[in-house]
């Protein structure tokens, strides 16, 4: 894990980085309209599939100008938090709202020690946007460090994407060539599962499994 973190680091120090993230499950979208209007105009909806239905073809979309400046990570860890209280029937007015951000704060910071090994301050600042190229294909969300020219790096596929899956060639050709032996998607996932089992801080243990699927199906394998 320190390897692969530091390795990490090291990408997003040089400024040339772009990360982009496959399968999304983000809701900063519902977590600042719940923040700032409440519950009743959310949308019920991962900003994949919201943006998915707005974002016209050609187009990049940015967090930072939609959020005003405020943290999509925070404000997607403010609506889970808000949403697991209220499905224990919790009860969660206006001003306890306000109150999750500073919470979600937390809860980000805890991950990142307890994690990562770091404080989340040492790590440079970043920033989430939505790149769309084909009508017939959902966008693609990347992070970068804060600075970065996003909208250069989605000129440069421009004429150089896959039309199936709405990604740059050179990522398409990537998961093409890389692969894994057989079974072992399912054997890490278990292994992953079984540790989490045993996390005394994860009190429903009946959602792990659910999870994990939701991130990435799990079909059956044959080892």
């Amino acid at each position: 894990m320190k390897e692969i973190r530091d390795m990490t680091l090291e990408l997003m120090e040089t400024g040339k980085a772009v990360c982009i993230i496959r399968r999304s499950g983000g809701r900063a979208i519902d977590g600042w309209l719940l923040y700032n209007w409440g519950e009743e105009k959310c949308l019920g909806d991962r900003d994949k599939h919201i943006l998915t239905m707005l974002m016209p073809p050609m187009a990049v979309w940015s967090y930072k100008k939609f959020l005003h400046g405020g943290s999509p990570f925070v404000y997607t860890r403010m609506y889970r938090l808000y949403m697991r209280r209220k499905y224990k029937g919790k009860p969660v007015d206006k001003g306890s709202v306000k109150g999750l951000i500073a919470a979600a704060k937390r809860t980000l910071k805890s991950i990142f020690e307890k994690d990562l090994l770091m404080d989340p301050n040492d790590i440079p600042r970043l920033e989430r946007y939505y790149v769309r190229y084909s009508k017939a294909a959902p966008p693609f969300e990347v992070e970068v460090v804060e600075g970065t020219d996003v909208e250069r790096f989605a000129r440069l596929f421009v004429d150089f994407y896959n039309p199936a899956t709405g990604l740059p060639f050179p990522l398409d050709l990537i998961d093409h060539a890389v692969s894994l032996p057989r079974g072992s998607t399912t054997a890490f996932t278990q292994e992953v599962e079984a540790h989490l089992i045993h996390d005394k801080d994860i009190e429903d243990k009946t959602a792990i499994s659910d999870y994990f699927t939701y991130l990435n199906p799990q079909k059956e394998e044959y080892i």
